[in-house]
């Protein structure tokens, strides 16, 4: 029963569908002409079950999908054949290089598959990615990691601190102090390449437990470290600050006697003179307004900069 109103509809679909208008394809394992993708796609509009389409047919449902999703885009059950393969452009000219390049230097993240398109479109160069991989390769246009840069930095205050620098330091760095911390747990030393024979796994066993984690930080200037503190953990905005006011600056304690003897040394000068700035990278932690203000009211370091 179910037969008979197959033929009846795929007669009624396509009058001359047991002789192909179009030779035969291949799908997997299935030859499969264009108007039987058709009729499917008829049955399932007129609204057969997806089950039953299956069934007479003899298709997957990933077919029927499939042939679905390419008569959406281009009209037609089968996919027409993309200009970009083929034998195609095997070397770029040194013009095409070099808008490659410029491509690049606006440009950097661009997979290979976009700049295909790109040339494709801009320059009417049908070329293939690996064709095109080994043109980047030989004009030195290689991989790498991407170096991120802050979206939100201000251009116009860093060209006033490149002139303060210019105009205010003796251009040996010996104003500077550098202070940063790292951490470590049981997971840190664990190496990440190994060597293996081709087609193998590189194995090795380590620890997935991060275990205790110890935080270092520590003050150098020119001439190598000042000073250094390691916490169990990690390092907050106060134990940070508190290193930087106790071990960097050392402000002068004075008691209160009649030598008036100081209790300690600083570490610091008062600025343009050697080791009077601290330099920080911007961690939330190093942004501390106590901190700052600690060090500009410090009574015998009125002059200390924090960049």
């Amino acid at each position: 029963m179910r037969l008979c109103v197959f033929v009846q509809v795929a007669s009624h679909v396509l009058p001359n569908w047991e002789q192909p208008n179009h030779g035969p394809t291949t799908m997997g394992n299935h030859r499969i002409s264009e108007d039987v993708k058709l009729i499917a796609l008829k049955l399932w509009d007129q609204g057969w079950e997806i089950e039953d389409i299956c069934d007479i047919l003899g298709v997957s449902r990933a077919s029927l999908f499939r042939w679905h999703a390419i008569f959406e885009e281009h009209g037609t059950v089968i996919r027409p054949p993309s200009p970009l393969k083929g034998q195609g452009l095997r070397v770029l000219t040194r013009t095409l290089i070099q808008a490659c390049k410029d491509l690049f230097s606006q440009e950097t993240d661009l997979f290979l598959d976009e700049v295909v398109a790109w040339l494709a479109l801009t320059h009417d160069i049908a070329i293939s990615t690996s064709t095109l991989s080994c043109n980047l390769a030989e004009a030195s246009l290689t991989r790498k990691i991407l170096h991120k840069i802050a979206a939100e930095r201000d251009e116009e205050c860093r060209r006033e601190f490149r002139e303060l620098v210019h105009n205010n330091f003796q251009g040996d760095g010996s104003e500077l102090i550098f202070i940063d911390e790292t951490s470590k747990d049981e997971r840190t030393w664990a190496r990440h390449y190994g060597r293996a024979m081709s087609g193998t796994r590189a194995h090795f066993a380590d620890v997935f437990v991060r275990g205790d984690r110890y935080s270092l930080v520590a003050a150098m200037a020119v001439d190598g470290y000042i000073t250094a503190d390691v916490v169990e953990g990690s390092f907050d905005c106060d134990l940070f600050s508190q290193f930087v006011i106790e071990q960097v600056v050392c402000f002068v304690f004075f008691t209160w006697s009649f030598s008036h003897i100081p209790s300690q040394l600083p570490s610091m000068n008062l600025f343009p003179a050697e080791q009077s700035v601290i330099v920080l990278d911007n961690c939330r932690i190093h942004q501390n307004e106590d901190l700052e203000a600690a060090l500009l009211q410090a009574g015998m370091f009125p002059g200390h900069h924090l960049v």
